[in-house]
């Protein structure tokens, strides 16, 4: 079987894996964001705090966080979106991840490099690996905001998120990038400060 085609199978399959979370707070289908949706969101967002925390707080390696940010969410195709309280009750999730992520790895040919970066993401090893958790936690909160301002109860989530991003926020420790942060979302209402 072709690589492209693999990769491509891989791709769909993100597109059309909706996310649990979102599910259960009983967002439409048709408006419900995909697991292919979250991924292009934290990647935007990884790029738009990696340049941030490049110009105001160190250098950061743009090629290993924005490949992080892609893959982030790649092990899904295989085990799909798991509810993160679910995830929290499995000892060595991380382990599985990491083991459906080589699988598809091997699918459609990344190297053993990017099989290494979604390891340090998954554990959390280095700032780049911070930086896109920070991103992905902050991406789900935007989303549950949106969906908030739609008309829908995700008042949970905002709180959840909103201390995930605080709390990786605080160990980043870029003074700058917290003050950033916090100065957007309180554009949108969202103050960290009160959580």
């Amino acid at each position: 079987m072709s690589i492209f085609q693999n990769l491509i199978d891989v791709i769909d399959i993100q597109m059309n894996i909706l996310r649990i979370g979102w599910i259960q707070r009983k967002i439409p289908k048709s408006i419900c964001e995909s697991v292919g949706e979250h991924t292009l969101l934290t990647t935007y967002l990884t790029l738009l705090i990696s340049n941030y925390f490049k110009e105001y707080c160190s250098e950061i390696d743009f090629e290993k966080v924005l490949t992080m940010a892609i893959i982030h969410d790649l092990a899904e195709v295989n085990i799909g979106n798991i509810a993160g309280h679910i995830r929290r009750k499995v000892s060595n999730w991380f382990e599985i991840e990491v083991n459906e992520f080589k699988e598809i790895a091997q699918k459609i040919n990344l190297s053993t490099k990017i099989i290494q970066y979604f390891e340090e993401y998954r554990y959390g090893k280095s700032i780049e690996a911070k930086i896109v958790i920070l991103c992905d936690k902050l991406a789900t909160l935007l989303r549950a905001w949106k969906y908030l301002n739609q008309g829908f109860n995700t008042n949970d989530l905002i709180k959840y998120y909103s201390n995930e991003v605080l709390k990786i926020l605080n160990e980043i420790s870029c003074e700058k990038l917290i003050n950033f942060i916090k100065l957007e979302l309180s554009k949108l209402q969202i103050d960290l400060n009160l959580i």
